[in-house]
């Protein structure tokens, strides 16, 4: 079996990104070489409401589900690493990638 290259970050949440408490809900892996874009999140939220109280399961479905087309659609086109530190940056509803890390696949 052959060995690619891959990078992957965690996604974060936080329903106040102003006050920088996020929690890792999530992983996003790439694989260049492959054409790869995966997005995988934690099931259930009892770690997000012990952290921030209780959340509407049917908002955080959404805003996962609007991340996860984001990222997909994004890095289906264009995987270079400048894009993918230009990305990483970003935020949106409450949604943060930490850096992209190295990783062998």
């Amino acid at each position: 079996m052959k060995r690619h290259n891959g990078t992957y970050a965690i996604i974060q949440y936080s329903p106040v990104p102003e006050r920088l408490e996020f929690l890792n809900i999530g992983i996003l892996l790439i694989v260049e070489g492959l054409g790869y874009v995966g997005v995988r999140f934690a099931k259930g939220q009892s770690r997000i409401e012990r952290l921030f109280g209780k959340q509407s399961k049917l908002y955080l479905d959404a805003v996962k589900a609007s991340f996860e087309s984001r990222v997909l659609q994004d890095f289906s086109r264009n995987m270079d690493k400048e894009h993918l530190a230009t990305f990483s940056k970003k935020r949106a509803n409450g949604m943060r990638l930490s850096p992209f890390m190295a990783v062998a696949v």
